[in-house]
C-alpha cells in the first residue's frame, strides 16, 4: 500500500466512525480505541461499542477473532451490546454498511445460513445483497470449536430501526 492509498483509507475509515457515531448517538473513541479502556471505534456508553471495517474490495474476511475481540470489549464495558459494522465500496463509490451482531438462538431459524469450520470466512457483498433481500436473516456461523458462535448479519438501516424501535 502506499502512502496515497494509506490516507484515503484513514480518511475513508474516519468519515464511517464519525457518521456511525452520529447513527447510534455515541461518539467516536480516540486513536480508534487504541487507548486502554477505549476498546472500540464508536461507543455509546453503558449501550453499544462499535467496531467499524471498511473495504474496496468485493469481499470482506471475517473474523471469529475480531468478533471475540469486539464480544469481550463490550462485557469489559458493562454488558454493552457489541457490534461490528462493515462498509463495502458500491459502483458509485459510496459505502454500502452491514453489521454483524451475535444471534440469539431464541429466534426463529434464519433464512440463510453461512457454516465454517473455520477461524474466517469470506463475506462477498453481492452475496450479502441477494441473502437479505426482504427483510430476510443471515446468520454466519463458526464451528470451529464448541460451543458453536453464531452471528447475524443485517444491513445497517435494518440495525438502527431495531436499536431506536428498543427491540434490541
Amino acid at each position: 500500500m502506499d502512502a496515497r492509498t494509506g490516507r484515503r483509507q484513514k480518511k475513508i475509515s474516519s468519515r464511517q466512525e464519525k457518521f456511525t457515531a452520529q447513527d447510534v448517538g455515541g461518539r467516536m473513541m480516540p486513536a480508534s480505541g487504541a487507548m486502554p479502556n477505549a476498546g472500540a471505534d464508536v461507543r455509546k456508553m453503558g449501550e453499544l461499542r462499535i467496531e467499524c471495517k471498511y473495504t474496496d474490495k468485493d469481499f470482506y474476511s471475517l473474523e471469529l477473532l475480531i468478533l471475540e475481540k469486539v464480544k469481550l470489549q463490550a462485557i469489559k464495558g458493562g454488558l454493552e451490546a457489541p457490534v461490528l459494522q462493515l462498509g463495502f465500496r458500491n459502483h458509485l463509490g459510496h459505502q454500502e454498511l452491514y453489521c454483524i451482531i451475535p444471534w440469539d438462538p431464541n429466534q426463529p431459524r434464519p433464512a440463510f445460513r453461512i457454516v465454517t469450520t473455520n477461524k474466517s470466512t469470506r463475506l462477498y457483498k453481492d452475496q450479502l445483497n441477494l441473502a437479505l433481500v426482504n427483510g430476510k436473516k443471515l446468520v454466519v456461523a463458526f464451528e470451529e470449536k464448541k460451543p458453536f458462535q453464531e452471528f447475524e448479519i443485517l444491513r445497517w438501516e435494518e440495525y438502527l430501526d431495531r436499536i431506536n424501535n428498543a427491540a434490541y
